[in-house]
């Protein structure tokens, strides 16, 4: 759900809810007596539900900002406890003149707030440049910057090394 509260704010709210195998019989593994019910290690089919906030601002004709936060209540498939995660982005959108565009992100991602030694925590910024060289040829291009946050003394796979992602694209037109 999007606000235009006035012209150059718009706030945003997003719900988010998932539930796997609505309205199917569920087998547990604590029922009793069925040799086929051991097989199936918990009850849960897996669930997400979650809320996600957002702010943009047109500053300008040429200038746009954005601030995001999210949270999520995560059970995993056959998982007997739910996780809570988190993510956050703040970006920049910059059009200087009307062939150029530029992009700067910086984003947060934890998929288990309670614990740092399992599941991917990580911090990306990305910058992106699109450049329309014609009316029928753009070129676009994106480098990230990815940092594994985990804990590397406890964690039973260590973190990946900082990664530094690029990607190219060339679109024609005719």
């Amino acid at each position: 759900m999007d606000w235009l509260a006035w012209p150059w704010l718009r706030p945003a709210l997003q719900l988010e809810a998932r539930e796997a195998g609505l309205g199917q019989a569920l087998a547990c593994s604590d029922t009793e007596d069925s040799a086929e019910l051991e097989e199936v290690p918990a009850c849960s089919r897996g669930s997400r539900w979650g809320v996600t906030a957002r702010v943009r601002s047109e500053l300008s004709e040429f200038v746009s900002v954005a601030a995001q936060s999210g949270y999520a209540r995560v059970v995993e498939p056959g998982s007997p406890r739910a996780r809570d995660d988190g993510r956050a982005l703040v970006e920049l959108k910059l059009r200087p003149v009307e062939s150029l565009r530029l992009g700067a992100r910086l984003q947060w991602k934890d998929e288990d707030l309670a614990e740092r030694t399992r599941l991917r925590q990580e911090v990306r910024t990305t910058v992106d440049l699109g450049w329309t060289l014609l009316s029928s040829t753009t070129a676009r291009g994106r480098y990230a910057w990815v940092v594994d946050l985990k804990d590397a003394r406890a964690a039973k796979t260590p973190p990946d090394a900082p990664r530094h992602l690029f990607h190219l694209e060339v679109e024609t037109r005719f």
